[in-house]
């Protein structure tokens, strides 16, 4: 419902969930706008991400693992 239950509205009967709601679309427009891609979300993270998902093996963690074992 957009119209308010009760009226006169005061701040006791305001709903605010459509104030909460667009300030935090507002705000992941003005991320999503500002700021690079590759501060978020980096390419080494996804090619990591597609070579586990294809099976294959991470070849940093596998030296890792090696070192550690031996």
């Amino acid at each position: 419902m957009i119209s308010p239950f009760y009226f006169p509205v005061s701040a006791a009967t305001f709903n605010f969930a459509c104030v909460i709601f667009g300030s935090v679309t507002i705000f992941a427009i003005l991320s999503w706008y500002f700021i690079p891609p590759n501060k978020w979300l980096r390419q080494q993270q996804v090619e990591r991400a597609m070579r586990t998902a294809e099976g294959h093996p991470d070849p940093v963690e596998t030296t890792t693992d090696m070192q550690l074992v031996g």
